[in-house]
């Protein structure tokens, strides 16, 4: 019975950690402007020559950061990549789950008790699948919700 409550906490955590950050990822409470200017005046960094550091700051008025973050501009648009990347790993750690219980129902041979483990270990392979799936879908039906706005 305790190691059914522990699981279903484990299963409520994870799904509170994928699905939070794309809830506010969609609705965009976490997005703030960003303070830095962006180079628009066409201008590279300066080399140090040794009076001040950092770029040319002429063009822009102020500092020049380098986005390393390729189309990635916001939080929202951060939080949307990562919770894709989530997804692929996931969907590839529940394939590998299938594959084990598989083997784990082979390797069972009729006895009950590997049977039964083989079985518990099929529905929370299942259950991980309908969370992963699940966070995927509630972030674009909240997203879709927010822009329908």
């Amino acid at each position: 019975m305790r190691s059914v409550a522990t699981h279903l906490i484990a299963v409520f955590v994870f799904a509170f950690l994928v699905c939070a950050p794309s809830a506010f990822a969609a609705t965009g409470v976490l997005a703030q402007a960003s303070p830095v200017k962006e180079n628009t005046g066409g201008t590279v960094p300066k080399e140090n020559t040794g009076g001040t550091q950092g770029t040319d700051s002429s063009a822009t008025g102020g500092t020049l950061l380098v986005n390393p973050l390729k189309n990635i501009d916001s939080l929202p648009d951060l939080l949307k990549v990562v919770l894709n990347a989530i997804v692929e790993l996931g969907t590839i750690v529940l394939i590998l789950a299938f594959v084990w219980v598989g083997f784990s129902f082979v390797k069972a041979q009729g006895k009950p008790e590997e049977l039964t483990k083989a079985r518990s270990a099929f529905v929370w392979t299942i259950i991980g699948g309908a969370i992963l799936l699940g966070a995927a879908s509630i972030a674009a039906v909240i997203e879709s919700t927010v822009q329908g706005l």
